[in-house]
């Protein structure tokens, strides 16, 4: 199947699909699949927007809890994913909600890891 351009004029179309959950831009790709498989991705991001803001909720209230931790304590307390704790507290480093305060022992490897806390905490 062929791609499709459509020209809008000069009408400003947000593409949702060139930001990341947090807002960031991605880098551009290459579009290979269809026009229907590009509008089912771009349902699926906007679909899980609630999803992202719940998780963000909950990472900040473990810092807010619990003060300084790394990424792998704030898993541990809140059961969320390693791999969706990092972009989630990114993102409140982002807003100004979140900052680094120095380092703590990962208590599963062990190993020193940067810490983070709430902005005022």
């Amino acid at each position: 199947m062929t791609d499709l351009a459509f020209d809008f004029g000069d009408h400003t179309v947000l593409d949702i699909s060139r930001f990341g959950p947090t807002g960031e831009p991605r880098a551009p790709i290459q579009q290979q699949g269809s026009l229907r498989s590009r509008h089912a991705s771009a349902v699926g991001a906007a679909a899980v927007q609630p999803h992202v803001a719940s998780q963000m909720a909950r990472v900040y209230a473990a810092y807010e809890q619990h003060g300084a931790l790394c990424d792998t304590e704030v898993e541990i307390h809140t059961g969320i994913d390693r791999s969706s704790v990092i972009p989630r507290r990114r993102a409140l480093e982002k807003l100004g909600l979140v900052r680094e305060v120095g380092f703590r022992t990962n208590p599963r490897s062990g190993k020193s890891n940067i810490a983070y806390t709430i902005v005022g905490g």
